[in-house]
């Protein structure tokens, strides 16, 4: 009997490891054509979460500046690159907005400005993004659920025979 319940604890604990696995943070990498929109207007607002990392392209002569005031203002503009391929990985530091811009003539100002709302990271899984983790409980008092997956239906394919002639056998 104490070994029965020894193999069911383990199970229970490996179900549990499982589903903590399954939950895992997938940081993405932003693609951003860059280039002065013709519309003058700038870029809609993007949004993103820490670990994210925006990566700048464009053929043209540009560069990419964090722009703290959020606006075409460079008091305080950070450099982040003068070639294509520049790149910035959003931090803790970034939970707000960070907003880019060109600083290159007038470019801003025609538009080549993006604001990204930064936050925190939310796991991926089966659940809803919405969904809070639960908390996490002692092995001792975890009250496990157990999924029991039905086998994947059989398809069974039709097999048709064409008739065939039958013909007298010869006896001789």
């Amino acid at each position: 009997m104490l070994e029965h319940n020894n193999i069911a604890m383990k199970f229970i604990l490996s179900l549990i490891s499982i589903s903590l696995l399954a939950k895992t943070i997938v940081a993405e990498v932003i693609s951003v054509e860059w280039f002065v929109p013709e519309s003058g207007k700038p870029y809609p607002n993007g949004a993103a979460q820490v670990n994210d990392t925006v990566k700048f392209r464009w053929e043209a002569f540009h560069n990419v500046y964090i722009h703290p005031t959020g606006d075409c203002s460079k008091d305080g503009a950070i450099l982040v690159g003068d070639q294509s391929g520049a790149e910035y990985t959003f931090t803790a530091d970034d939970i707000g907005t960070v907003t880019f811009a060109c600083d290159v003539g007038q470019h801003c100002k025609y538009g080549q400005i993006i604001t990204y709302d930064v936050a925190l990271p939310t796991s991926t899984s089966t659940e809803s993004p919405s969904q809070s983790p639960p908390a996490p409980e002692s092995p001792a008092t975890a009250s496990p659920t157990i999924a029991i997956v039905p086998p994947a239906p059989t398809i069974s394919t039709p097999v048709s025979v064409a008739p065939t002639e039958e013909k007298p056998l010869d006896s001789g």
